[in-house]
């Protein structure tokens, strides 16, 4: 080989290396430079994440401090079906654990949607908890369950409050600012699979709790004013019945029974009349409510004995006006 085609061939792989050189460089500079911004924007997206961490839903309570609501922590699954790699390996880990059946958590990976709840509100431990943040496209979110110690007495006053921890009647509706508080949040660094476990916190704001609400209510009396009242209705084969308790000094509330009442705190029952609480809502005659003020009076001073009778006339009664 001539001495003139080596040197050719030199001057041609180093103009190549030249110009990968020039356009390594070039490139450097476009996105180091005029597409910093850019590039920095996804950079953070796609490697940290921002989680809200949900405040304590403030609990309500009678006039003695007995609890009638109260907040307890839980966790919601949720599952991303597009960011699955291993269908059948979810699907075991998923039903095993959340004791959900095996078919409707296929149902809802092969979905096509990129969000979806498997099970919501359910108790786990904290070792069941990181196996499934560290499998892909499976989510674990931290919530606060609603309970209610006393069951349904005291329904209608107490209200009950949805998925979203919102209130949708009674107290829990009519104080749901105060009870809700304010969520936090954290910013943590994620890997390239989405995964957020062991990762480094860069900030936080931590939740604002939500206040309690105390009621003048008492529990034991609010128990006994609805069970003799549903007793009482029964035995007259009434169509409905209420009871007012109330501190005469003071004109506190003791206890509000009303039947029939909600036996249930689902939302599906938020439409459902009995919610309503008739004796503060509905109007009444006050030719009817006032007897009572003058039944007091007469038994006050003595004008009338509380076994007395008196003949009504049926409601009717011949007035002699001159």
């Amino acid at each position: 080989m001539s001495k003139k085609k080596r040197n050719l061939r030199l001057y041609i792989v180093g103009a190549v290396f030249v110009l990968i050189s020039m356009t390594l460089w070039g490139r450097l500079v476009q996105v180091q430079v005029f597409e910093r911004v850019r590039y920095g924007k996804l950079a953070k997206t796609q490697g940290y994440v921002e989680k809200t961490i949900p405040a304590v839903r403030g609990g309500i309570f009678d006039r003695a401090g007995r609890p009638l609501a109260l907040s307890v922590h839980s966790c919601s699954i949720s599952i991303s079906p597009k960011e699955i790699d291993h269908p059948d390996k979810v699907v075991d880990v998923l039903a095993k654990n959340l004791s959900t059946s095996k078919r409707d958590i296929q149902s809802k990976i092969r979905s096509g949607k990129s969000f979806v709840w498997v099970k919501r509100q359910c108790s786990l431990t904290k070792d069941v908890q990181r196996q499934l943040r560290s499998i892909r496209g499976v989510g674990v979110h931290r919530e606060a369950d609603r309970v209610y110690p006393y069951g349904c007495t005291a329904s209608k006053i107490v209200g009950f409050v949805g998925h979203d921890s919102k209130g949708m009647a009674g107290i829990e509706a009519a104080f749901d600012a105060e009870l809700r508080g304010e969520a936090g949040w954290e910013i943590v660094q994620q890997d390239g699979a989405y995964r957020s476990r062991g990762y480094h916190t860069y900030a936080n704001q931590p939740p604002r709790n939500g206040k309690h609400v105390f009621l003048t209510i008492d529990a034991r009396l609010q128990e006994i004013a609805e069970m003799e009242l549903e007793g009482a209705v029964k035995k007259t084969k009434a169509r409905a019945g209420a009871v007012v308790l109330m501190h005469c000094k003071t004109g506190e509330i003791l206890a509000i029974a009303e039947y029939p009442s909600a036996q249930s705190r689902s939302g599906k029952s938020l439409a459902d009349s009995l919610w309503t609480i008739r004796s503060i809502s509905c109007v009444f005659e006050p030719g009817s409510t006032f007897k009572l003020i003058t039944a007091a009076a007469l038994l006050e001073t003595k004008k009338v004995r509380s076994f007395d009778i008196f003949d009504g006339e049926e409601g009717r009664a011949d007035m002699d006006v001159a």
